[in-house]
């Protein structure tokens, strides 16, 4: 029935800059990622395998173009041949303390047309940054990393010249000529039946006497006398993106002696045997991660942006917007120290680091060009919780706490309201817990109102008088310290509300029901217009001054620019709210606006740009409310909505929406496996 709308602690990590992190990777390490000296994990060893990277078990790709690495790693190889994509090797033990036992010996395929992993024959002994590309329809592996134990009680790094072949259809190694220089932090490339391979560095365990590569090398796998042979270029470079495309290989990025990222791009065409200057990277240069689609270049770095380039020949006439760069939108998770790899007509980029430390491997392999469709994930999630937690973004973490334990629409018993809280990172889906939430509640309204904290308000739990009521408490969470701390409180209980912050940093608490059950008959359901405000330094809650036009609870409400749009809901006597408006920050008043094709219950209204897309609650058919798995998108400058083609594919009345790098992410505990959380994220 329509009534079934009713009430419809871990060390955190420290934020660290773009800037603090290029400074960091510009010191003399090597070609993966290092540590600051504050870490908020204790350190990783390597000696023992149990401490390194775990295994990917606890998360499940249910549909679309993604896949999970089982060990996410840095430093290792990527190629594609056929439906296949190869991982080589790689660091999976903790950055800057190197051991022969974080070193992976392992080969593993992903056939992309079923996501399903397989083990093929290993090396003998692990190593990292390989150079991995295909020959037709076999692989090649360049160089490397060993680690060596030395006279003393660490292990120390060194380049190595070895050269290999991979026969797929043997599952065999078979060696090649070694290369003119051992080589490592490099990369490599195949154009015309041609082995290239730019950049990197000679390491003999001191990186300050490393020799560095000033030659491209090349080999003739056509020709199986073919001897290797050098030619002068003009970059010195580590850490580095080569492609081939249109007939050209193209060097990109990288870090020089000097430990100053590059942020040059270099063409060479084997037709005239000259190389050329190409536009330069706007992206991240250090820790890149290029791969060749046609004759198109696809490179994605730390900035997450993906960034195309279309090379031409020299003399040759360019099409407009062609010898640039050009952004082709973002990845969902940025990473550095990945590859990218083309494979059945599109990108997808492999592996990589988040961040600083090693929890911070990135396992999911994801479609970066073309843009990908929609994906629907499921986590493992031991939470009690199943629906109306209390959930935020905060960077990459997905904050959930409070909650009812039931799936049931009115289990409202004491033991059904939640104190427990949790934090998922969405880069490599890692689950931490935090302090629990200071009251038993649900239906509490949250924002996060700087990079480091969040507010949760209101909400709905069991009463002093054993009755569950709205509430009126505020609760502030800071993110560096992990700790809960109380707030001012509303001037009284609010739940099913909008909260927002305006343009100048005001908490804004609009809408919203006060339910109290010790009012007789409908007295107990009291619904709000006047509005609440508060700057973030003040010690109370004050009247803004202005009232909402009309009650409206459950319903979708977002901020775009100097607007609050409203959207659905239901007001007294269980009534639908059929109008639709915005609220103007300056000037303090509402005007009507365009409503979506049908009025719902709690649903998410997700901004994105100029765009509002709203997502999940119900809709009623005569008596009952169902839930409703469409989207629409709203264009707030033209004030039209259309029918989006994306539906959701779980159940929608119980989910929570978010804007989160420039798609929407739909989280559901309801409609989920036992012991699931599910995750959809599409764009518009």
């Amino acid at each position: 029935m329509i009534q079934n709308a009713l009430l419809s602690h871990a060390r955190p990590r420290r934020r660290v800059s773009l800037s603090t992190l290029l400074t960091a990777l510009a010191l003399p390490a090597l070609g993966c990622a290092v540590h600051p000296a504050h870490t908020s994990t204790p350190p990783v060893s390597t000696e023992d395998p149990a401490r390194t990277t775990p295994l990917m078990r606890h998360a499940r790709v249910e549909a679309g173009p993604h896949a999970f690495l089982e060990a996410p790693v840095t430093s290792f190889g990527a190629a594609a041949s056929g439906e296949y994509v190869y991982v080589l090797g790689g660091y999976r033990g903790e950055s800057h303390h190197y051991t022969a036992a974080g070193q992976s010996a392992r080969l593993q395929r992903l056939h992309v047309g079923t996501g399903v992993w397989e083990e093929r024959q290993g090396l003998e002994r692990g190593l990292q940054s390989a150079a991995l590309v295909a020959d037709g329809d076999a692989l090649v592996r360049v160089g490397g990393l060993y680690a060596v134990r030395g006279p003393g009680a660490e292990d120390t790094l060194r380049s190595t010249d070895e050269v290999a072949r991979y026969d797929a259809a043997l599952d065999r190694w078979s060696a090649l000529p070694p290369l003119p220089q051992a080589r490592s932090s490099h990369m490599a490339a195949v154009l015309d039946g041609v082995l290239y391979v730019a950049g990197g560095w000679d390491l003999d365990g001191e990186p300050a006497t490393a020799t560095w590569a000033s030659t491209v090398d090349t080999l003739d796998l056509r020709d199986p006398d073919a001897r290797w042979q050098s030619m002068p270029v003009p970059f010195r470079v580590r850490g580095l993106g080569v492609a081939a495309a249109a007939g050209q290989l193209v060097v990109v990025g990288g870090m020089d002696p000097s430990g100053v990222p590059q942020r040059e791009t270099h063409v060479f065409d084997p037709v005239s045997g000259q190389w050329r200057h190409g536009p330069a990277l706007p992206a991240s240069p250090f820790g890149a991660a290029a791969a060749g689609l046609g004759d198109e270049v696809v490179v994605t770095g730390m900035d997450g942006v993906v960034h195309v380039y279309r090379p031409t020949r020299e003399g040759a006439p360019a099409a407009v917007g062609d010898e640039a760069w050009r952004a082709e939108g973002t990845v969902l998770f940025p990473r550095f120290f990945h590859q990218n790899v083309a494979v059945a007509g599109q990108v997808l980029a492999l592996g990589g680091t988040a961040g600083m430390e090693v929890t911070q491997r990135i396992p999911h392999v994801e479609r970066v060009w073309p843009a990908p469709p929609p994906v629907l994930l499921s986590v493992d999630y031991a939470g009690p919780t199943k629906n109306r937690q209390g959930m935020v973004i905060v960077e990459d973490w997905l904050y959930l706490f409070g909650g009812n334990t039931s799936h049931g629409q009115h289990d409202f018993a004491p033991e059904n309201f939640s104190r427990d809280a949790r934090r998922l990172h969405l880069p490599t889906l890692r689950w931490e817990t935090l302090a629990p939430y200071p009251v038993a509640r649900q239906t509490m309204a949250v924002v996060a109102t700087d990079d480091t904290h969040f507010v949760s308000v209101g909400g709905f739990g069991i009463g002093d008088g054993g009755e569950p009521v709205a509430h009126a408490e505020s609760f502030s969470y800071d993110v560096e310290a992990g700790t809960w701390s109380a707030a001012p409180a509303l001037d009284r209980g609010r739940t099913q509300f909008a909260l927002t912050q305006s343009p100048s940093g005001e908490l804004l608490v609009m809408g919203g029901l006060d339910y109290d059950p010790a009012r007789p008959g409908m007295a107990a359901f009291e619904h709000l217009t006047t509005v609440q405000q508060r700057a973030l330094g003040d010690d109370a809650y004050r009247d803004a001054g202005f009232a909402l036009p009309r009650a409206r609870r459950a319903f979708g409400g977002e901020r775009v620019g100097e607007r609050f749009f409203f959207v659905g809901g239901m007001r007294d006597n269980f009534q639908l709210v059929p109008e639709c408006e915005a609220f103007s920050f300056r000037s303090r008043d509402f005007t009507p606006t365009r409503c979506p094709s049908e009025t719902r219950l709690s649903p998410q209204l997700v901004a994105l740009g100029e765009q509002l897309v709203l997502v999940g609650g119900s809709v009623v058919n005569g008596q009952e409310a169902t839930g409703t798995r469409a989207v629409e998108q709203y264009d707030v400058v033209r004030d039209s909505w259309s029918v989006s083609g994306v539906t959701l594919p779980f159940e929608s009345t119980h989910v929570r929406a978010f804007a989160y790098r420039g798609r929407v992410l739909v989280v559901t505990t309801h409609d989920a496996p036992e012991g699931q959380l599910r995750l959809f994220v599409f764009a518009p």
